[in-house]
């Protein structure tokens, strides 16, 4: 099969043919229609995880077709459309039994992190991650939905965001647009924010309602658009140590931060008597599980929720659309189609 083979961390990827995985009694073979690329993909090929083996086959956003199950799988079969939860956990720890799989200690690995994932023709993952779509959504639209589209609606319900609240959204890229989404879908009130108009423009003719441009006096603005009154969610896409100690100052009392975005080498600095005083509430948020993804599937199936792809690229184009995605002026997310 043809696959993108990173060789050597910081390089381009080598488009070659290596074999295709044998699959496991309780494993599925998937035949890739689409993988969507990640502001994480940069870090993996820049060597930024220690935990990626080279060579390595990238990729975790993950749809396609099942084209081989093994001999224990009893649920699925050939021909069933889905997309791959990436996170490969054990199903049997605290952890995974309490909706938290992300954080799973015993688990084998994740695809395109640790293990091969979907920029190859087919990728094989435990049967346990498979999950199935109707024919009514896109295999192009599904392939964002484990990640771009479900770890801002995990972020969403960890800030505990409910009808009503001033919900503002820090960054508008591939997680951001679909956190403004869903953030409206959940009843808040939403502003997002962003340095680039064009990304605005684009947020915009996915639903968004409110936004500040981000940059001198933005924070004036954002109080004055919520009628004067501070704000009770930032979901936090961006991870700069400048851009969360900007949303902790428009916090107000019971505010929480919900931090999706990060950053390696820069640590944030945080006088906790801010934190008492206001009862403020940070919180990380990390990927999503199986459950997020089954729970926000629905809205994409309605058409109340829309899958923010500007551009697809074929495999012999992966390293463009990575220069592209490094580049930052990538409006939503980008796809690999096979």
């Amino acid at each position: 099969m043809k696959a993108a083979v990173l060789k050597a961390f910081g390089a381009p990827f080598v488009i070659e043919d290596v074999p295709v995985p044998t699959v496991k009694p309780d494993e599925v073979l998937i035949k890739v229609a689409a993988c969507g690329l990640c502001g994480t993909d940069i870090k993996i090929s820049q060597g930024k995880r220690k935990d990626t083996p080279l060579p390595h086959i990238q990729g975790h956003e993950i749809s396609g077709v099942i084209c081989e199950v093994g001999s224990a799988v009893k649920n699925l079969k050939s021909g069933d459309r889905g997309v791959a939860h990436f996170y490969c956990s054990c199903h049997q720890c605290e952890h995974c039994l309490t909706d938290r799989e992300t954080l799973c200690q015993r688990m084998p690995g994740r695809l395109g992190f640790t293990l091969n994932g979907g920029l190859a023709e087919y990728v094989v993952l435990p049967a346990s991650g498979f999950i199935p779509i109707p024919e009514k959504v896109s295999l192009k639209d599904a392939s964002i939905l484990a990640d771009a589209i479900s770890t801002t609606y995990r972020g969403l319900k960890k800030g505990n965001v409910r009808a009503g609240d001033r919900v503002l959204v820090v960054g508008l890229g591939g997680l951001g647009i679909h956190a403004a989404q869903l953030a409206q879908i959940m009843g808040a009130d939403v502003i997002g924010t962003t340095r680039s108009m064009a990304k605005i423009e684009y947020a915009k003719s996915f639903g968004l309602n409110e936004y500040v441009q981000a940059g001198e006096n933005s924070s004036a603005q954002i109080i004055e658009k919520f009628g004067g009154k501070k704000v009770d969610v930032v979901v936090e896409t961006v991870g700069s140590p400048q851009s969360i100690s900007t949303s902790l100052d428009l916090l107000g009392p019971s505010g929480r931060l919900v931090l999706l975005g990060y950053t390696f080498d820069e640590p944030i600095s945080i006088p906790p008597y801010s934190l008492v005083l206001n009862e403020i509430s940070i919180c990380g948020s990390r990927a999503s599980s199986y459950k997020d993804i089954v729970e926000v599937l629905p809205w994409l199936v309605s058409g109340k929720l829309k899958a923010a792809i500007s551009n697809s690229y074929t495999l012999d184009e992966v390293n463009f659309a990575m220069e592209q995605l490094r580049s930052g002026e990538c409006l939503g997310r980008q796809v690999i189609l096979f």
